[in-house]
């Protein structure tokens, strides 16, 4: 018969399960360690709920759950307006720690625990001290999260150093602060490193109002987009480097930054890296991920500068580096200004409407090595192209520049250079059937190694000027219908670059394109940000000759695709250029729900009838009594 010590062992086996399902709250602020800052009075950690009550203060300082265990759900307060607070300062603490969630799936509340929150979140990290949250399983099946409560009007949220694994996925946002538009509202997300986690969900937030910054952040093996932001005003993404490694399938289309249904003004996305290790060039019938890099849908007065867009083991990683679509007047004055983008589908793809959205402008890029377009402009009014330099591989039937339904397009002051083959188009201007393009001026432009340097299909095409380009190299200048006007102030010499070898297309002093174009509507400065004109007149090409030192870009990468280009992603010539399905991001899942874990009720159940056994043997044996709550 069982003894008081075996019922005992067996008892004390099994309260580690039943606690799983206890809440334990805060009765009044303090560290996390103190047993006396708990009801009942115990340090949560595996399978316990967590309340941080309203009005206390939380401070971490020491680990939180184990991997053979993990926290179940962690609320930091319960109502709208709270002001619990949950902090770490890694500034004030021996060493970083680790907050493990016991998720075992994907279905928040249910089989995936993180954090939920109506008042503050204020995780503070450094260098040496950051403070980690995961999951105890991390095979890709489980993840964690950290998610503001559907019913929070105010964000406060503070993450800063923080190192975030199997934090959502593809299809579950990672973070969730939406609504960061009311004085006090603050979203900071800066520095942190995210591994194999999900989107960060930034909707209807306003920087005018609240303090808002994404900056500095890392991901490795990403999942999916890295930020989801829709109707934003006065946001700054910044110097943040991405890698995705993983896209959700069955969508329509997804970007890493993504203005998901749009709206919104005064955007600005700068300084950042972003690498697709994401094949989107999968041979028919196999469909190919619709992943984009920097997606801005009905934005006005967006800047998109100096970012870093590229593929890393795959032929093609995204099908547009840069999309910017617009309708009705929404996406006015959008520069998009000194990024790099290479191994594309299309390196930018221009969206916004044959008669509204005026002021967009393509100004001093470097783009290389697509397998389309490196510039696609399928309808845009009054859009500027300037100072761009574009090279290396497109596809036969494939344009640098290609214009379908335009109306008022410029392409000033470019250099592109290209492969002397047969239907590889430098500038190609509409399509039969497809597009026409009106007013177009095509002048100070160079262009050289192509098989039609620019291209008037038969589509009604008008135009405005053509004049004052320099061909060299190219099976043809002109090609197809003719251009009434079209050959003023034109050259065809070589064009006299610095070092083609190694990419570095500066002119020369001797070089025919000084002082050779046409003064009027030329941008103010050239591809390295120079002042034109210098000298005795306006250079033709993006680049302005100059005594005084060159401020260079950053370098190109090498102009080989590191993969080679799959023959099956060749159009023909009515099907250049592709469409465009830029679609409603898939929705999210739920939000968090409350719930015990495995085996939490019928623990529950059977508590009474063991307790009304141990007291049995423990009257039975004439033991103390011993009582537990």
């Amino acid at each position: 018969m069982m003894g008081r010590r075996g019922f005992l062992t067996i008892l004390f086996l099994l309260i580690p399960a039943l606690s799983s399902a206890a809440t334990i709250a805060s009765v009044r602020s303090g560290k996390w360690s103190d047993p006396a800052l708990w009801n009942p009075q115990w340090v949560p950690g595996d399978g316990d709920d967590v309340v941080i009550s309203d009005g206390h203060t939380v401070e971490i300082d020491r680990d939180i759950g184990t991997p053979g265990g993990g926290l179940r759900m962690l609320r930091v307060g319960t109502k709208n307006g709270s002001t619990a607070k949950l902090v770490f300062d890694g500034l004030t603490q021996p060493r970083g720690y680790k907050i493990i969630f016991g998720s075992r799936g994907k279905q928040a509340g249910e089989s995936a625990f993180g954090i939920l929150f109506w008042g503050e979140i204020d995780f503070q990290g450094t260098e040496a001290h950051p403070l980690t949250i995961e999951p105890r399983i991390q095979d890709g099946t489980a993840l964690t999260f950290l998610h503001k409560a559907p019913e929070s009007t105010q964000v406060r949220l503070t993450l800063r150093q923080v190192d975030l694994r199997f934090v959502g996925d593809e299809a579950h946002a990672g973070i969730e602060a939406g609504g960061a538009n009311h004085p006090g509202d603050r979203l900071v997300f800066e520095e942190n490193h995210l591994e194999q986690s999900g989107p960060l969900d930034l909707l209807d937030a306003d920087g005018s109002v609240a303090t808002i910054r994404v900056s500095g952040n890392t991901a490795i093996d990403h999942r999916g987009s890295f930020i989801h932001f829709k109707r934003a005003r006065q946001i700054t993404l910044e110097k943040n480097e991405i890698t995705v490694a993983s896209f959700p399938v069955g969508i329509e289309a997804q970007a890493v930054f993504d203005s998901r249904e749009g709206g919104g003004d005064h955007l600005l996305i700068q300084g950042n890296t972003i690498i697709s290790r994401i094949n989107v060039d999968l041979p028919s019938p196999s469909p190919s991920p619709p992943l984009y890099g920097i997606w801005i849908d009905n934005v006005s007065d967006a800047v998109v500068r100096q970012n870093r867009i590229v593929a890393e083991g795959v032929a093609y990683g995204l099908k547009e580096g840069i999309a910017l679509l617009g309708s009705d007047g929404k996406a006015l004055r959008i520069l998009v200004e000194a990024n790099l983008i290479s191994k594309t589908i299309h390196g930018i793809g221009i969206h916004t409407g044959v008669s509204t959205n005026p002021g967009v402008q393509i100004s001093r890029n470097v783009i290389l090595d697509n397998r389309n377009e490196h510039i696609f402009v399928s309808d845009g009014y009054q859009v500027r192209i300037t100072n761009n330099l574009l090279f290396g591989w497109i596809n036969p039937h494939q344009a640098g520049i290609l214009l379908y339904n335009t109306d008022q397009v410029e392409i000033i002051n470019n250099t592109l250079v290209g492969r002397p083959a047969a239907a590889v188009h430098g500038i190609a201007v509409g399509n039969p059937g497809v597009g026409t393009s009106r007013k177009v001026r095509i002048k100070n432009n160079i262009l050289v190694n192509w098989g039609e340097a620019i291209q008037n299909r038969e589509s009604g095409n008008s135009f405005a000027e053509v004049s004052h380009n320099l061909f060299s190299g190219n099976l043809k200048n002109y090609d197809l219908e003719p251009i009434p006007g079209a050959g003023a102030g034109d050259r065809s010499d070589p064009p006299g670059f610095n070092d083609p070898a190694v990419n570095d297309y500066h002119i020369r002093p001797d070089s025919p394109a000084v002082d050779g174009g046409d003064p009027t509507e030329i941008p103010a400065v050239d591809i390295d940000g120079q002042p034109r004109p210098e000298g005795n007149g306006v250079d033709i090409g993006a680049d302005e000759f100059s005594t005084q030192p060159v401020q260079m870009l950053p370098p190109p990468p090498p102009s080989t695709p590191s993969v080679a280009p799959s023959p099956d992603s060749t159009n023909g010539e009515g099907a250049v250029s592709g469409g465009f399905g830029c679609g409603q991001v898939q929705p999210r899942s739920d939000g968090p729900r409350p719930g015990r874990s495995d085996g939490g009720d019928l623990l529950l159940i059977l508590f009474p009838f063991l307790y009304w056994v141990y007291r049995y043997y423990a009257r039975k044996n004439n033991a103390r009594k011993t009582s537990f709550s």
